[in-house]
């Protein structure tokens, strides 16, 4: 037997399982884009009716992790947020890898999607005026929801997994110790000593950028992927999405490069601009502190994932963010660390 069949078999039974009389029509098809979890495209026949025909099947590789996202996705799902509604899932399942959930296929593709050549510089215009619109108001319509139902969800769910800012520095700490960063752990410390003072704190989604939205055929965009997200100040958010924007993680060089670069750096002031149309009263103040902290955030992403000899650290996007978070925690600390670029 094979691992497709492997695979397959145990989806299928996992689908039995949590809906008896319930079958897959066809393959589970593989779905792209992630770095972290493992998601299959499926279609039913026979299960019950409020459960749609065509769903999503995501395996996340740490139980904990994939709790908290689930009790995220499930709970902003409920207050309105338009992101696809967790129907079923199981924590801790040892044969799969992790926790598994199922959840609405949602219609539509990214922002970025499907993309090349000529057909690339036609669309151009277009999307350079809507993408920062779309990732701004989405983001607003989050930041503006009441979080009290969602950080209860967490603490049900997924305890012992860092909610906070603080909680957040504290693993950040611990992991470059356990890696052996000095030049981190200072970063971190510093960091901690100058963190601004707790307020307006809202549900952040921690990794919106334009291959986590979802846009259908009426432009209406979803919301997907919250392993990241966390209780912190708007600018949390703001900070992240505009840094991956101005600092494109593409394989460019030369006079394309440069060009890939100023176009980053001009979506990412358009978005920063539309944001703060569509969330006057969100303080941005500090918005340098938390590049900062996503700076520390994405440089031991990627020196915990060299430190497995993973794969994925030489393909992960945040190796491009790496001068890019260097030059933050410097512009914020005057601390010098090792980009491992």
């Amino acid at each position: 037997m094979t691992v497709k069949q492997d695979i397959n078999g145990l989806i299928a039974a996992r689908i039995e399982d949590a809906w008896p009389g319930t079958a897959l029509v066809g393959d589970p098809v593989p779905l792209t884009g992630g770095f972290w979890a493992s998601m299959y495209r499926l279609r039913l026949s026979g299960q019950p009716p409020e459960i749609p025909s065509e769903v999503v099947f995501r395996i996340a590789p740490d139980a904990a992790m994939g709790a908290k996202e689930c009790a995220v996705q499930g709970a902003v799902s409920e207050l309105g947020f338009i992101t696809p509604r967790v129907r079923v899932q199981d924590g801790g399942d040892q044969v799969l890898g992790g926790t598994w959930s199922v959840m609405d296929f949602a219609q539509g593709v990214p922002p970025l999607g499907n993309l090349s050549g000529l057909g690339a510089l036609r669309v151009a215009p277009k999307l350079f005026v809507a993408l920062p619109k779309q990732l701004a108001a989405s983001m607003a319509a989050l930041h503006a929801l009441d979080p009290k139902s969602v950080t209860v969800a967490i603490d049900a769910a997924a305890p012992e997994v860092a909610w906070t800012v603080d909680e957040l520095l504290g693993r950040f700490e611990a992991r470059a110790e356990a890696l052996g960063r000095d030049d981190l752990v200072r970063v971190v410390s510093t960091l901690r000593q100058h963190r601004p003072a707790r307020s307006q704190e809202v549900v952040c989604h921690g990794d919106l950028h334009p291959f986590n939205l979802l846009v259908d055929a009426t432009g209406a965009v979803t919301v997907v992927d919250w392993t990241a997200s966390i209780l912190a100040a708007p600018a949390f958010d703001v900070a992240y999405t505009s840094m991956l924007l101005a600092n494109p993680p593409l394989d460019a060089s030369g006079p394309i490069g440069a060009m890939v670069g100023y176009a980053g750096r001009r979506l990412a002031k358009r978005f920063v601009r539309a944001y703060r149309r569509a969330s006057p009263h969100h303080d941005l103040t500090n918005i340098e502190w938390y590049c900062a902290l996503h700076g520390a955030r994405m440089l031991l992403e990627v020196a915990s994932m060299t430190a497995e000899d993973s794969e994925r650290a030489a393909q992960h996007p945040f190796n491009a963010l790496a001068p890019a978070s260097t030059a933050a925690i410097f512009a914020m600390t005057g601390l010098t660390v090792q980009s491992l670029r």
